[in-house]
């Protein structure tokens, strides 16, 4: 009898425990980054670095923020596991300085050595300080020569920054 009572007992807690499990959906597998952990310093021919743009790009409470006195393009490499439609959610710097603006583009990039084109996705701009802005591409591809992401946050001026990343691998 007692068996049967711990027996009845055990299946009726993992009948509430999987009550309990949330259903898995897109937004349960978000990924997220804050701003620093995840940048590089994009070098175009177009942007004069006076200094080197790493000793002028700071971290604040993990966000990177451009404390040089120039303009600097930051690169966040964002890893998929999957091929479809991937939605970026950017949070920018809460101190972005007063009157700057600042674009960033999501790009599908295959990792082949023979195929360098890179997919162009959605674009937004950021004009003012903490807006929660979103964008979107497509990757395609198999293993080895699946598309990963990069955004780019073009021309941050002095006091732009990115705070958080989250997105959909």
């Amino acid at each position: 009898m007692l068996a049967n009572n711990v027996r009845s007992a055990l299946i009726a807690s993992t009948i509430a425990a999987a009550a309990l499990v949330p259903v898995r959906s897109a937004d349960a597998e978000l990924g997220s980054i804050n701003g620093f952990n995840n940048f590089h310093v994009e070098e175009t021919p177009a942007t004069t670095q006076t200094t080197n743009p790493y000793q002028c790009v700071f971290e604040d409470n993990g966000a990177v923020y451009n404390n040089c006195t120039y303009q600097v393009t930051l690169d966040f490499n964002l890893p998929v596991h999957s091929v479809g439609s991937h939605t970026i959610h950017i949070r920018n710097y809460w101190n972005q300085a007063a009157g700057t603006s600042f674009n960033c583009i999501v790009y599908a990039c295959p990792t082949s050595l023979t195929n360098h084109e890179c997919l162009v996705g959605d674009t937004v701009t950021f004009t003012a300080a903490y807006q929660l802005k979103s964008v979107s591409v497509t990757t395609s591809g198999a293993y080895p020569n699946m598309q990963n992401m990069a955004l780019i946050c073009w021309n941050l001026s002095t006091g732009d920054g990115i705070a958080t990343i989250n997105y959909d691998p």
